[in-house]
């Protein structure tokens, strides 16, 4: 397993924890009914139902709970892919299809009244990029559709929590919720803030009851900075240790790595060379559009880098990085 799939394996096991789940929907989720669920029925929900190819594009997590002592069914879909998928929507209803097949196969038709139970789609996107992608099936169709076809074709809304671009409020970091602590690590961007973040988590885990999930926290702690800061394997098994980690460690490590001038120099060299295959690719530019190129940091212009083969326009290609 790669370190970046053990990342994102370390990240779902947290998302196994029921007691994340109750506190992503009453924390984040902004509709009322959610605090009529019964949180302590909240099960996973063992499924068969994805095809090998839908499976190879996202993580999934279906839990269920009761609903006024009916069952609803909550289906996460983790997106680790660093590029926004237009067509979530779709990939969306194809689970939700094949969800449904399954739960009448194990459920045995056994619904109340002869209905089928309500799905909640929920899509947990953590790249760096803002989601962009349209969360409605509708706003994927050609709007000069007939009228009368409309009424046939798919309709289904997904909820989306773009982590690193949602706004998180200090009340919510700052109280029991143990999902905020995962969101605010996302969006951090220094060791001091992630040190911070982790003190108030280890309060909120110190239980003895928490140990599960305080263990999927480190676990998904030492990936983060396994492959964020190319740390060596940490030897450390509880959140305090990460702490002490971060003050005394994280900066030894960087220090490490070759002198910060080369780096610069090399990042330069890289940004030159993508602005001249840019102009190789697509011609003279207009004086608007080398300006744009100017403005742009090296960290946009390396990002234009990883487009620029599969882009056909140049208008497409600036839009990656708008």
């Amino acid at each position: 397993m790669s370190e970046q799939a053990a990342h994102d394996s370390s990240y779902k096991q947290l998302l196994s924890h029921p007691k994340m789940v109750r506190d992503l929907l009453i924390g984040f989720f902004r509709d009322d009914w959610v605090k009529d669920l019964d949180y302590t029925t909240l099960e996973r929900f063992d499924v068969n139902y994805i095809a090998e190819d839908l499976r190879k594009k996202a993580d999934d997590i279906v839990w269920r709970v009761r609903h006024k002592g009916e069952w609803l069914w909550v289906v996460l879909l983790i997106e680790f892919q660093s590029t926004v998928d237009k067509y979530m929507a779709v990939r969306m209803t194809a689970y939700l299809g094949l969800l449904y097949l399954d739960i009448i196969k194990q459920e045995k038709g056994k619904f109340p009244r002869g209905k089928l139970p309500p799905v909640l789609p929920l899509v947990i996107y953590n790249g760096h990029r803002p989601w962009t992608a349209p969360v409605n099936f509708h706003e994927l169709l050609d709007d000069r559709i007939p009228e009368r076809l409309k009424k046939y074709q798919p309709s289904l809304r997904y909820w989306l929590l773009d982590e690193g671009h949602c706004h998180l409020k200090n009340d919510i970091i700052r109280s029991d919720n143990v999902m905020a602590p995962l969101i605010a690590l996302e969006q951090s961007t220094n060791n001091e803030r992630a040190s911070q973040i982790i003190a108030h988590l280890t309060k909120l885990l110190s239980r003895p009851e928490d140990d599960s999930l305080r263990r999927a926290y480190v676990a998904y702690l030492k990936r983060v900075y396994k492959v964020k800061k190319n740390a060596p394997d940490l030897e450390i098994n509880e959140l305090y240790e990460v702490n002490q980690m971060l003050t005394e460690r994280v900066e030894s490590w960087m220090q490490a790595r070759e002198d910060k001038g080369k780096i610069e120099g090399r990042v330069e060299g890289f940004t030159t060379l993508i602005v001249q295959q840019i102009q190789r690719k697509f011609g003279n530019l207009s004086e608007a559009q080398q300006k744009q190129l100017q403005q742009m940091t090296d960290k946009q212009l390396l990002a234009l880098g990883n487009f620029l083969v599969e882009t056909d326009t140049l208008e497409d290609l600036f839009e990656q990085v708008a």
